[in-house]
């Protein structure tokens, strides 16, 4: 018993360490904490876990954080592909409830379940850029903290909530290339300032929408005061609780490569803090005492088998009667039995060879009906059950007068069939 237990708890251990050793994609997909190249966000996961942040990947979906709302700042950031109507639907209840969320993902019309609209065209400025204007650098100032943001692929925020307030702001010599042609039209395109990034609340939570997906990149994260921006922006989330809360990177819509076995699995795994934890170990519990239950109570059927001879033996003397009864009317089903063979002998000529296989009764009164058209289909099905049933022990011929009727109608239907 105690080698059994810890044998299953091994397995399970070895399930684990398993699941948590696989490699999350074959590739390396853009905007993805497992990325080290300039497209990915590997330098911002290690910044904020090396700050003593709880920071976790969301393989699976944003509906695995329900329940976590009080304790988490949910990130999504880069070009990812479009959300279900569902997913953002609950993404704006997740707020609501009291969530975080930062979004600096244009693409993938979240932003329109806040009533915050991103402008189409790209955003430059004349007054304040690096190299090119549609390279801006503008100001911010959250909390006591300000700093320079340094944008890569920047849009302007062109539509929010009447009592957002504004985080960051391009200059006033700043355009939006409504038609992206390079050029800057004064009767087509719009003249700033704009902002860039903004904070809003939603009942209990609250939101800071940034307009460049690629503002936190490997290749964008220490330009400016980019890193900066983004502790401080935790911190506007976080108020002023002592606690840290838990960082979601969301990379359930990456474009990765990965197989949707991994894909369970590692969601499996993803939030596997202590709630999880104590969850994974009740789930042990559980098997260790249902195996314990199930082995002792076999135990006392043994037991009890043993100490009560007497019910032993009655049972016994009803199964040595019930044989009895059974082998005297064996020669009756005998004659039944090897006349319903001979009769589906029969029938199995009247179709091709190809199909004679593990041919059912009802396939087969089908087929042969349809060529000979000659008998009541519906009878003989009906015959033919009855006689596999007595070819199965499921009843029992038990008179000369029973035995003489069903050999007549199966003698009948062999000469019809003929």
């Amino acid at each position: 018993m105690r080698t059994t237990t810890i044998l299953i708890l091994f397995i399970l251990l070895a399930i684990f360490l398993v699941i948590a050793t696989i490699e999350p994609y074959t590739d390396e997909p853009e905007i993805s904490a497992f990325n080290d190249e300039w497209n990915g966000t590997s330098l911002l996961f290690n910044h904020l876990s090396n700050e003593g942040y709880t920071t976790k990947i969301l393989f699976s979906s944003v509906m695995n954080l329900k329940g976590m709302e009080k304790s988490t700042i949910l990130v999504i950031n880069g070009k990812s592909s479009n959300y279900s109507l569902t997913e953002r639907r609950f993404i704006r209840d997740f707020v609501e409830k009291g969530g975080r969320l930062i979004l600096a993902d244009k693409d993938n019309k979240i932003s329109s379940r806040f009533s915050v609209e991103f402008s189409e065209g790209d955003l430059v400025d004349f007054e304040h850029y690096n190299r090119r204007q549609d390279l801006p650098m503008v100001p911010y100032q959250i909390l006591n903290s300000e700093g320079i943001l340094m944008l890569k692929f920047p849009s302007a925020i062109i539509d929010y909530p009447s009592d957002a307030k504004f985080l960051s702001m391009s200059s006033k010599n700043s355009w939006i290339d409504v038609n992206r042609d390079k050029r800057i039209n004064t009767s087509k395109d719009s003249k700033g300032p704009f902002p860039v990034a903004v904070y809003a609340e939603y009942k209990e939570g609250s939101t800071i929408f940034v307009s460049d997906p690629t503002i936190f990149t490997n290749d964008m994260i220490k330009r400016g005061d980019n890193l900066k921006f983004f502790i401080n922006s935790l911190e506007l989330l976080s108020g002023s609780g002592d606690e840290k809360p838990i960082i979601i990177l969301d990379e359930s819509h990456v474009d990765g490569n990965h197989t949707k076995s991994v894909n369970h699995a590692l969601s499996s795994i993803e939030f596997l803090d202590l709630r999880n934890l104590l969850i994974l170990l009740l789930f042990i519990v559980v098997i260790f005492y249902s195996y314990s239950f199930l082995v002792k109570r076999k135990e006392k059927r043994v037991q009890k088998s043993l100490t009560e001879p007497d019910i032993s033996e009655f049972r016994k003397l009803v199964g040595d009667i019930n044989k009895k009864f059974r082998t005297r009317f064996e020669p009756y089903n005998w004659i039944i039995i090897m006349r319903y063979k001979e009769l589906r002998r029969i029938l199995l000529k009247q179709i091709p060879p190809t199909k004679r296989e593990s041919i059912t009764n009802e396939e087969l009164v089908s087929l042969v009906y349809q060529r000979k058209r000659n008998f009541n289909q519906e009878e003989l099905l009906h015959l033919l059950k009855a006689c596999e049933n007595i070819k199965n022990g499921k009843n029992i011929v038990k008179t000369l007068k029973e035995t003489k009727f069903l050999e007549k109608k199966i003698k009948n239907y062999i000469e019809m069939i003929k």
